[in-house]
């Protein structure tokens, strides 16, 4: 919800991602968004807290509160109507997902990925965000993984364009056709968009990480089309549906979240749970599979209800997983539910404002 104000990161924040990785709570997403979610949650919290503190007063909570949870229960009672049954079948394909640990310790090798699933590589090998730093140095070995393993190979690059450089997700296919790519859309505030500012009132050239907008949308042949949300990214209902409008068939999110140190502490960061609970979100509201590949983690797959259907790799392992995903499932448009959403929003917050303002009933 919050992330549709500008300059507000809402992906960082830890505020309503407990409820995104119990999907049975949540599948009315697909029909009131996460704006309606979001209202949602705040409900359920006036009406605990209210109902708390009249209890404590009087005894028993007052009929303002009962009517609060009567309407957000029956919210969470229509969501569990909503996500019965299976309803998104078995898996139409997989890819092949490396999780290379960090970044600048990796080095390119058909072997191991062959080792591990022969010539049963799915639709592409996907590498994670930002895995090349010097494109033109690198681009050799990653196109004639392509043509060795006869599938297509998508990786994370910055990749030098006329304004910066661009955060993107480029496309090799076998064999040596001419790349694609996609950028990144939203820059993380304060780290890619603040430094390369500061770098330049210091005097230096200003090269810094320059936003893509317009859909992610790459080709893997045979019909088959990927979206591409780029870590923080997926942080954003917007970016989701605007592939989802172009005719992607799933959607692929490639993240770096080797910030700190591996051998320290606090080396699993919150982003971890983050990008898991976007994933979660996105594949509700667009009603396609989110397939995420990080350097450190988390690597995994959710069906289009919004449902795990292949669990975290261990963070920082080294590992290739293969990631199925499933053919898209009809949503309600875009419109629909942003408007359904805030008609939900007005409907909670009117019954835990106004409706909790009423006398509690004391005898």
């Amino acid at each position: 919800c919050a992330s549709i104000l500008p300059g507000f990161s809402f992906a960082w924040l830890p505020a309503g991602l407990a409820a995104g990785w119990w999907p049975w709570v949540t599948p009315w997403v697909s029909w009131v968004g996460v704006l309606g979610l979001s209202g949602w949650l705040v409900a359920v919290g006036v009406t605990v807290g209210r109902g708390l503190g009249q209890a404590m007063a009087d005894g028993r909570p007052g009929r303002g509160t009962v009517t609060n949870g009567v309407v957000v229960g029956t919210a969470m009672v229509a969501s569990v109507v909503l996500g019965s049954g299976d309803g998104v079948g078995d898996p139409i394909g997989h890819l092949t997902a490396v999780q290379t640990g960090r970044v600048e310790e990796f080095e390119v090798d058909a072997s191991l990925i062959e080792r591990d699933w022969g010539e049963d590589l799915g639709a592409a090998i996907v590498f994670p965000e930002r895995l090349i730093e010097d494109w033109d140095q690198a681009y050799h070995a990653f196109q004639s993984l392509a043509a060795e393993v006869g599938v297509p190979v998508v990786v994370g690059a910055s990749l030098e364009v006329q304004d910066g450089v661009a955060n993107a997700s480029v496309l090799l296919t076998p064999p040596g056709g001419s790349p694609s790519w996609a950028g990144k859309r939203k820059l993380v505030p304060g780290i890619e968009t603040a430094l390369p500012a500061v770098f330049q009132t210091m005097g230096f050239e200003d090269r810094g990480y320059v936003p893509i907008p317009g859909a992610n949308l790459l080709s893997l042949g045979d019909d088959l089309r990927v979206g591409v949300l780029i870590c923080y990214g997926s942080a954003f209902t917007r970016f989701a549906e605007q592939d989802r409008n172009v005719g992607v068939d799933f959607l692929v999110v490639q993240s770096n979240d080797d910030w700190l140190d591996p051998e320290k502490p606090l080396r699993e960061t919150i982003a971890y749970w983050q990008h898991g609970t976007h994933a979660l979100l996105r594949a509700m509201e667009t009603g396609l599979s989110v397939l995420q590949v990080g350097a450190t983690g988390w690597t995994f797959a959710v069906d289009p209800k919004g449902r795990v259907g292949q669990r975290p790799l261990p963070v920082s392992a080294v590992e290739t997983v293969q990631l199925p995903f499933w053919a898209p499932r009809p949503v309600p448009h875009s419109f629909f539910r942003h408007m359904l959403g805030l008609m939900a929003v007005l409907v909670l917050l009117g019954g835990a404002g106004v409706l909790g303002r009423r006398p509690s009933a004391t005898g």
